[in-house]
C-alpha cells in the first residue's frame, strides 16, 4: 500500500482537528510546533509552498481569540491555498488536499450564512466554551506534547516519516474523543446547531476516510490496524463519526453518506 494513506491520516489529524479556525486550539501559539508536525508527515515540497501561509494563519490563532472576528481571512487564505494546490499539479496532491480541506471548505462556502446569522452569537461564547472543553479534555496540550516529541522532530529533519508517526497519534485521539462531544454540546446549548456544524466539519474528511477503507482490502485493512492506536480508531468508523456529530444513538445519515460518495480517495 502506498503512504500516502498513512499521510493522508496524519494530515488530517495534525491539519484538520488541529486546525485554528475550529475552536479546540485555544493554546499560545509557541506552544504547538506546527512545522514540525507538518514536516515529520513528510509532504511533498510543491503542497509545502501552497499551504504555508495556511499553517501560518493555523499558528497565529492558536491563541483562540477573536476566532469569529478571524474567519473570513481564514477563508481566504484557505481559497488561495486550494488554488495554489490546483495549479501546482503535485502528483495526487490536490485531491488529498481537498479531502483533507474538506470541512474547511463546508464551513468557508456551504455554512458561511449560517455563521453570518449566527455571528454575534458564535462571537460571544465560542472561545470561552471551546477553553472550557480544552481545559477539560486536555486537546491543545496533547498536540504540543506530540510536536515536541523527541523523535517527532527527528523524523521532520530528515523528511518526514508517515508510518512511526501513526504510532504516536494515541493521546491526540483520546483527547479529541472528549473535546469533540463536548464542544458540539457547549455550543449546541448556546448557539443552535452551532456545534453539531462545525464538529461536522471537523469530522468530515474522516468519513472520507472511512468509506475508503470500507471499501479496501484486507490487506489494507490490515495495515492501517496495525499502526494506528487502538484510541483512534473511531476515527474510521462511519456509525461513531455520526454519533459524534449528531450526539445520542448513532444514525444512518444519507446526507452524508452522498457527500462521501462525491470525493471519494483515489489512491
Amino acid at each position: 500500500m502506498k503512504l500516502h494513506l498513512f499521510q493522508f491520516l496524519l494530515i488530517i489529524l495534525s491539519f484538520n482537528l488541529g486546525n485554528a479556525y475550529f475552536p479546540e486550539l485555544r493554546a499560545d501559539a509557541a506552544s504547538v510546533d506546527v512545522d514540525t508536525l507538518i514536516g515529520a508527515i513528510g509532504l511533498q515540497k510543491c503542497v509545502i509552498t501552497c499551504i504555508d501561509p495556511l499553517v501560518d494563519e493555523i499558528h497565529k490563532a492558536m491563541a483562540m481569540k477573536n476566532t469569529i472576528d478571524n474567519y473570513p481571512t481564514l477563508c481566504a487564505v484557505f481559497i488561495n491555498a486550494s488554488s495554489c494546490i490546483e495549479a501546482a499539479k503535485c502528483p495526487g496532491a490536490a485531491r488529498i488536499y481537498r479531502i483533507v480541506t474538506s470541512g474547511i471548505e463546508n464551513l468557508c462556502t456551504r455554512k458561511q450564512k449560517y455563521f453570518e446569522r449566527q455571528h454575534d452569537c458564535l462571537k460571544t461564547h465560542i472561545d470561552a466554551k471551546a477553553n472550557y472543553c480544552d481545559k477539560k479534555c486536555n486537546y491543545v496540550n496533547s498536540i504540543a506534547k506530540l510536536s515536541k516529541n523527541l523523535e517527532v522532530k527527528i523524523y521532520a529533519k530528515i523528511g518526514g516519516s508517515p508510518l512511526p508517526m501513526l504510532t504516536k497519534i494515541g493521546e491526540i485521539c483520546e483527547s479529541a474523543h472528549c473535546f469533540l462531544p463536548c464542544f458540539r454540546d457547549a455550543m449546541n446549548s448556546v448557539c443552535k446547531r452551532s456545534g453539531g456544524i462545525i464538529v461536522d466539519g471537523l469530522l468530515r474528511p474522516f468519513h472520507y476516510l472511512a468509506a475508503f477503507l470500507d471499501e479496501s482490502g484486507p490487506v489494507v485493512q490490515r495495515m492501517l490496524k496495525n499502526s494506528i492506536p487502538k484510541t483512534c480508531t473511531y476515527l474510521t468508523d462511519e456509525n461513531i463519526l455520526i454519533q459524534i456529530r449528531k450526539g445520542g444513538k448513532a444514525a444512518a445519515s444519507s446526507d452524508m453518506n452522498s457527500v462521501v460518495r462525491m470525493v471519494q480517495p483515489n489512491y
